[in-house]
């Protein structure tokens, strides 16, 4: 564990606000970090999604971060094409040293970690936003993932616990997406629950630093669900923007014994959904849940009235 680590465990632990010498040492330390490069194996949709883009995957097993930069080039369409590895590094690298940078401290799905979101220098993209976010693993000692967004607001979710936000931030603006950015929402959303039983199945076997690039995914993920509900609740998705959210939430529900076996995330954090806005919302069709009994025990137990005699 590198120094920097038992500073951001201590952050979290105490909900402590960070000092700016603290800050610089773990900004300091942070934005030298590599990009997780453990090889993985890409799941089935992905790699299917990829090709249908034109991208040439050399191999069904890759360094996590060439499957990121991949992502980022040809889905998420946040990168340049002929982007290199390092040359992707440097621009998170950039971004984290950013005089304008916003930092925080968390544990995301039970990990520890440090976000930075600086204004963003990549803009001659199809879906540039306004910043970069970076997130650094005090437990593996890398740099996870990195990728562009508005705002905390489209990153930040329930998931997060312990959440310490370290400077101001900006708000979420809902002109800056548009049809192509809305795509790409909801296509990182689909990939997820589509490769979601091959993640579950794979699960048991995976060591630490793999699932933790499943988490890493999901942060990005996760946060685009948040931002199609604000966009959703604003009235600002198309009909079939709103068609497609609304059987992603049916699939999300469908599985959700799986996200919470693969990710921890727990029935009663999917259910956010309905609280960032859905579809489902104002639909006369039921759902199904796939859920442990458990899980049900726990909801029963916080919200339930209790009763005395």
């Amino acid at each position: 564990m590198n120094n920097v680590a038992p500073l951001i465990l201590t952050l979290i632990n105490t909900n402590r606000q960070a000092t700016a010498e603290e800050l610089q040492q773990i900004v300091g330390h942070a934005a030298q970090t590599p990009l997780s490069s453990r090889p993985l194996t890409m799941n089935r949709w992905l790699r299917q999604a990829l090709a249908d883009r034109g991208a040439r995957v050399p191999a069904e097993r890759l360094p996590s971060a060439a499957i990121h930069l991949l992502k980022r080039i040809h889905l998420d369409r946040q990168w340049p094409p002929g982007t290199t590895v390092a040359q992707c590094v440097a621009d998170l690298h950039q971004a984290m040293q950013h005089p304008a940078m916003h930092v925080w401290t968390s544990r995301w799905l039970g990990e520890a970690c440090a976000g930075f979101l600086s204004p963003s220098h990549v803009q001659h993209v199809p879906n540039a936003e306004a910043g970069i976010f970076v997130a650094y693993s005090a437990e593996h000692g890398v740099i996870t993932t990195g990728f562009q967004a508005s705002s905390p607001e489209a990153i930040c979710t329930e998931a997060f616990e312990h959440l310490r936000r370290h400077r101001e931030e900006r708000r979420m603006d809902l002109q800056v997406y548009g049809p192509d950015h809305i795509a790409s929402c909801l296509l990182n959303c689909e990939l997820l629950v589509r490769d979601l039983a091959e993640v579950a199945a794979n699960w048991p076997t995976l060591d630490d630093e793999e699932r933790g690039h499943h988490r890493a995914e999901l942060l990005q993920t996760w946060g685009n669900r948040r931002v199609l509900g604000t966009l959703c609740k604003a009235r600002r998705l198309q009909a079939a923007q709103e068609a497609r959210l609304t059987d992603l939430d049916r699939f999300f529900l469908a599985q959700a014994a799986l996200m919470e076996h693969c990710f921890g995330l727990d029935l009663c954090q999917l259910l956010a959904i309905f609280r960032w806005g859905t579809p489902l919302s104002t639909s006369t069709q039921t759902v199904q849940i796939e859920v442990d009994p458990a899980a049900l025990e726990r909801m029963a137990t916080a919200f339930a009235p209790s009763l005395h005699d």
